[in-house]
């Protein structure tokens, strides 16, 4: 069997300066890609009719995040295989699972963009949105859908480089794309010189750029590495391990994002405010939610390395000292927003809304008092998925599910608004957390195969 070292040996560091050195480089990558999506709301903010236009963005949003749920069917078992394959110093497993990986996220990515441009106007025509809000959401998404299997190769290789230890390259990366979003946004969006104001579709363009920059940068950093690992022989059936593993995860992030689309039809009767704070809220949530994924792709990528290297104490060790150093961090996080909530929302908005400021804050506090729950069951569902379990995303599903009835009943039947949505997605959080410290706490995560 051909070895491979660890570089660095995560598996000799102390356990927190482990978990720290692989989460903080994972939060910042993820945090700096999401940061374009705060730089495309800030500009959209500063246009004539700026509630439109952040609803449009905000509708189209949770479309894109319920079609990016479904790379998890190629990520979750590129994350696990690569993972464990490093652990056990398998270079030639390392290849196959990435020579496969790579192949299925092309394959899906052009099915799903194809699925997305046909099914999009149903989608806004079912959400009953208004007429200006469609046509914008329409304009960005068609782009967006347009670039979706160049992403989709993207959050391969950001998935492969993690596994491996090295999520510092794509940081860099990202680093790039932000800095050219931030640059090309207010020209395309507000207009300026040879260039016309074109809006919220200026928007999707600056992001299909950036999205082809990261890419290709991606690629050309590590050229023969990556051709090295590609050229090995392709075979069909070695795609169905990452699809055993990957259809609960990709339904349970599918239905996550698809709850929302949901959400925005139970909020879309109390007006545009309601719908376009949901963005907004879910947008600044944004922070803790990337804390939480850094966390829970250290966690993974421990537990697969554990697990490779036959030592399965260790990596239920090293998924507790993962919620344990995220939880600390997000107390701050929470009073962040417990205490600042409506300074946050008006940051995105050249002439804030009263109505999207009321609703907005009613979001944010009811996010801070779930934060630290809230990144428990992130933290140990990426543990137990990142140890080949299907068990803890299919719970996932499940709790995510119950939000719609609940959304309902207390925003409607009870008459409590857009704040009965808002209460309906705390209760889950909480629930979830509950069932993924039980399912963890029984381990048997650990003895499961990829």
């Amino acid at each position: 069997m051909e070895r491979s070292r660890v570089s660095p040996d995560y598996l000799s560091m102390p356990l927190r300066r482990a978990v720290w050195a692989l989460a903080l480089p994972a939060f910042a990558t993820h945090l700096v890609r999401f940061a374009n999506f705060i730089v495309d709301q800030y500009w959209v903010g500063r246009l004539t009719d700026p509630q439109v236009g952040l609803a449009a963005v905000s509708a189209s949003n949770f479309l894109i995040w319920s079609t990016f749920a479904l790379s998890q069917l190629f990520t979750a078992g590129l994350q696990a295989k690569v993972a464990r394959a490093v652990g056990a110093g398998d270079t030639h497993e390392q290849a196959v699972a990435i020579r496969h990986g790579m192949a299925l996220a092309l394959s899906i990515g052009t099915g799903v963009a194809v699925a997305g441009l046909l099914l999009m106007p149903h989608v806004f025509a079912w959400q009953h949105l208004s007429p200006p809000v469609a046509k914008a959401a329409s304009e960005f998404l068609t782009i967006t859908f347009a670039v979706l299997p160049v992403n989709f190769v993207a959050a391969a290789m950001i998935t492969i480089y993690n596994a491996e230890g090295d999520p510092s390259t794509p940081l860099k990366v990202f680093c790039i794309g932000l800095v050219i979003n931030s640059l090309l946004d207010p020209p395309f969006i507000l207009g300026w010189g040879p260039i016309p104001a074109m809006g919220v579709k200026g928007s999707a363009l600056v992001t299909a750029m950036v999205v082809v920059t990261h890419t290709l940068v991606l690629g050309l950093l590590h050229r023969r590495k990556m051709a090295d690992r590609l050229s090995v022989e392709f075979h069909p059936r070695e795609c169905l391990p990452f699809l055993r593993l990957g259809l609960p995860v990709a339904a349970a992030g599918l239905l996550f994002s698809s709850v929302y689309v949901f959400l925005v039809r139970i909020l879309a009767p109390f007006g545009d405010a309601p719908v376009a704070a949901l963005g907004l809220g879910h947008t600044i949530e944004g922070l803790a939610h990337f804390l939480c994924v850094g966390f829970g792709m250290a966690a993974a990528t421990l537990v697969g390395q554990n697990l490779g290297a036959g030592r399965p104490e260790q990596a239920r060790q090293a998924a507790w000292a993962a919620v344990g150093q995220l939880s600390l961090a997000l107390g701050f996080v929470a009073l962040g927003y417990g205490l600042n909530a409506p300074h946050l929302l008006a940051l995105f908005m050249a002439n804030p809304q009263a109505g999207v400021i009321a609703a907005g804050s009613d979001y944010l506090h009811m996010a801070a008092w779930v934060q630290v729950p809230g990144g428990l069951r992130v933290v140990l569902n990426s543990a137990m998925v990142g140890a080949g379990d299907t068990v803890a995303p299919t719970v996932s599903l499940v709790c995510t599910l119950l939000r719609i009835p609940l959304a309902f009943a207390l925003a409607q039947r009870l008459g409590l608004g857009p704040r009965g949505v808002w209460l309906s997605i705390g209760a889950t959080v909480l629930i979830e957390a509950a069932m993924m410290s039980w399912l963890f706490a029984r381990g048997r995560w650990q003895a499961r195969r990829v």
